[in-house]
């Protein structure tokens, strides 16, 4: 956990630091640090987005996660670089919301 590239705050008052190793979640004195379960092992970054009382998680080669509150993991919703055939797929960054 050495460099966030992106930080969110839910609504519930959680704070949300991704890093290419993994997401670590803040409440007061306590964390946690969540595993992403990545089909492709290639990544430089990883930014999250808290949206539509979602917390989603991306990487720079396509892969999307999406955060289940009721589970307490992230779970892949589209790898799509592997729904393209494209093993050399990068994508842009996005803001955090």
């Amino acid at each position: 956990m050495r460099m966030a590239t992106s930080i969110c705050k839910d609504k519930k008052g959680f704070i949300w630091a991704s890093t290419k190793l993994g997401i670590l979640r803040l409440a007061g004195d306590d964390y946690r640090i969540y595993q992403l379960p990545f089909e492709n092992t290639d990544i430089i970054s990883v930014k999250l987005v808290y949206a539509n009382s979602g917390l989603f998680a991306f990487s720079n080669n396509g892969q999307l996660f999406r955060y289940n509150a009721i589970k307490d993991q992230f779970e892949l919703l589209i790898n799509m670089g592997k729904s393209m055939n494209n093993t050399h797929l990068v994508t842009g960054g996005c803001t955090c919301r």
